[in-house]
């Protein structure tokens, strides 16, 4: 039998992963499981880390706080400026390395409603980790977007830049809003949609153009007021609920040699969450 684990602080009481993963397995008939594993420090992870990647039966699995930069520097292969933190880890051929499956589901979340050819201009809003490693994915893609971050530390700006993206200040925000055809909403502002925190006001909703996505990746009781106050202008907007489970389905797809089944995998771990 294969071997899967979650690894992170207290992640046997509660990670929804082993749940995903194990459905997964069993509903494609693979001899595997997924174990959590509770680990907190970086010391214990990388004795973990050393030990179990060179086992034949051990084959990766997902990443939990406050694990993610300690994986992406044990796997780091390059000395960029940024390593972006991981979440998931595999064997890919006879090598283990690392991913950010949530930034790879976030662009997948956008492309399942809208295609990259009716994306020319993009608006990131926010520069935390989320924002950071999705300009960094979108650099590595190469995607022929024209994008602009708005955030309010301009000490960070170059990062950005460095990323190929314009570093904005919100203050302009209005002058621009209107011609995005995608807008991401990165930041933890009504990351609880229980709440009637919102990035942007209703004013500024109304001077979004009508074919434009909205992205909002927070789920957490979603709709937030974001969304609420886009949907009753008609937008079109989404929140990260799909993200959410896609990054387990990406991940479970690299760890099994699966890449290109992600719609079968989606569905088994959709089943899965409604027994839940």
């Amino acid at each position: 039998m294969k071997r899967a684990v979650i690894i992170g602080k207290d992640v046997s009481k509660g990670a929804r992963s082993p749940i995903l993963w194990n459905a997964a397995f069993n509903a494609l008939d693979i001899d595997a499981e997924m174990t959590t594993v509770d680990i907190e420090h970086e010391s214990d992870a990388i004795e973990f880390l050393d030990s179990e990647t060179t086992k034949p039966d051990f084959i990766g699995g997902a990443v939990a706080a406050p694990l993610k930069e300690v994986v992406a520097n044990y796997f780091a292969d390059d000395n960029g400026s940024f390593i972006e933190p991981k979440n998931c880890f595999f064997n890919s051929e006879g090598k283990f390395t690392a991913a950010n499956t949530d930034t790879l589901a976030l662009l997948e979340s956008i492309s399942s409603v809208k295609k990259d050819l009716d994306i020319q201009r993009v608006c990131i809003l926010g520069t935390g980790g989320v924002s950071k490693s999705l300009c960094y994915q979108l650099s590595n893609q190469n995607k022929n977007f024209d994008v602009d971050v708005y955030g309010r530390n301009q000490e960070i700006s170059g990062l950005f830049t460095d990323f190929g993206m314009n570093f904005k200040d919100y203050g302009s925000l209005n002058l621009d809003i209107g011609s995005y055809d995608v807008l991401i909403n990165c930041t933890s502002i009504g990351k609880d949609g229980n709440n009637e925190d919102s990035i942007l006001s209703t004013s500024q909703l109304s001077l979004i153009n009508k074919e434009a996505l909205l992205f909002d990746v927070n789920y957490i009781n979603s709709p937030s007021k974001l969304l609420r106050d886009a949907s009753s202008l008609s937008l079109n907007c989404i929140d990260g609920s799909r993200m959410n489970l896609m990054q387990a389905v990406i991940g479970f797809c690299l760890a099994n040699d699966l890449v290109g089944k992600e719609d079968v995998v989606h569905q088994h771990m959709l089943e899965a969450i409604k027994e839940i």
